[in-house]
């Protein structure tokens, strides 16, 4: 049975000096949280040509180990990006595997980053930003498997919001207008802010021509409201709500100026990737994935998952569902490389990684995917 914990796990014992500060800006394990884990949105098909199978663990087609049948997972507490973690265990999915799978909820990725490479957790949701390049270029054991967020063409739960009374006056009708703006992000050098600088690129500006504010998406909304801010790079459901209440303009989702931006990914251990646990893990994630998309991108039982969602996840309001845009979750699996070797270089140029080079080959093992769909078929 999976557990769905409502706190962090402690702090990793015996952590060597420093690994939980891995790079400035990363954080160490998190402490207990107030909210509980939550999973995802999900769509359509990332792309991108993915590097060979990763040099850090031999490849799920390798003769793996038998590993554990419990397995520990790092989530977003109250994200749905983790759905097909709640699927698999509301459809019985991890169980077929014969695995016992605890979820336990962190406030950030950076946050799973020193347990997952000490193996006090298995698997985990990392953002590709600094503390995840830095501890790669440290030669922290872990490999990415799987997508647990991307921005495929039509599927964007993050969108650039422009205040209202800015559109209606003609004062922003292009990129080029975001010049001289007030922009809010939830936070620096992440996935939020490489959207944006997408978006100035589009109007040959850089991040030099906005002001940034940090704020919570749901602060963002009270911004809009009293005008302290422009506009913002936002995410669901605050973008719906702030929408009902004629705050902003939806004026773009990311995926129309960055198109399947890799926002997320599923990372294993190195050392739990040579355990053909992994490999159940993954075959059972990549249904719970593949159900996700049935419902909101086919339209197939989708009320059933809308139910099973609002228990599983901290989004309650069934209503929100019909109002919000999703972000994709690739039914397959597959990653944009392209996109981690953009955002890497980008965060390289500005010196916010002490890595000079980053392998992609040793960084994204494809190998899990591939066993996937030898076991359930490629996904149309």
């Amino acid at each position: 049975m999976t557990v769905l914990l409502q706190r962090f796990p402690p702090q990793v014992l015996g952590l060597v000096a420093g690994l939980a500060l891995l790079a400035a800006g990363c954080a160490p394990a998190a402490a207990p949280a107030s909210t509980p884990a939550a999973g995802p949105p999900a769509a359509s098909k990332a792309t991108g040509a993915a590097a060979p199978g990763a040099a850090t663990a031999p490849s799920a087609t390798a003769a793996p180990v038998a590993g554990p049948s419990k397995v520990r997972v790092g989530v977003l507490s109250g994200n749905i990006a983790y759905a097909p973690f709640f699927i698999a265990e509301a459809r019985g999915y991890f169980r077929e595997q014969g695995l016992e799978v605890e979820l336990v909820g962190f406030r950030s990725g950076n946050d799973m980053v020193a347990p997952l490479a000490t193996n006090e957790i298995q698997g985990g949701g990392l953002s590709p930003g600094p503390p995840f390049y830095n501890a790669l270029g440290r030669g922290i054991s872990f490999v990415l498997v799987g997508d647990t967020g991307s921005l495929p063409p039509g599927y964007s739960s993050q969108a650039l919001i422009i205040r209202k009374d800015l559109i209606d006056s003609g004062r922003f009708t292009d990129y080029k207008d975001l010049k001289g703006l007030t922009v809010a992000l939830p936070t620096r050098n992440a996935a939020n802010e490489f959207n944006l600088r997408k978006a100035l690129a589009k109007g040959g500006l850089t991040i030099a021509d906005v002001k940034i504010v940090q704020l919570a998406y749901t602060d963002m909304n009270v911004a809009m409201s009293n005008r302290s801010i422009d506009a913002a790079i936002s995410s669901e459901p605050a973008i719906a709500i702030g929408l009902e209440q004629g705050l902003f303009t939806r004026w773009k989702g990311a995926d129309e100026f960055y198109p399947y931006h890799q926002i997320g990914g599923l990372a294993y251990n190195a050392e739990f990737a040579r355990t053909e646990t992994a490999k159940k893990l993954y075959v059972a994630f990549i249904k719970g994935t593949r159900d996700y998309n049935d419902a909101f991108v086919k339209k197939t039982n989708r009320q059933e998952m809308v139910d099973l969602l609002t228990k599983w996840t901290s989004l309650q309001d069934a209503a929100m569902y019909d109002k919000m845009h999703f972000q994709g979750l690739d039914p397959n699996g597959r990653i944009s490389v392209d996109s981690l070797k953009e955002n890497f270089l980008i965060l390289k140029a500005e010196g916010l990684v002490d890595v000079q080079d980053a392998d992609f080959g040793k960084i994204v093992d494809t190998s899990f995917s591939e066993y996937a769909i030898k076991q359930l078929g490629e996904y149309k």
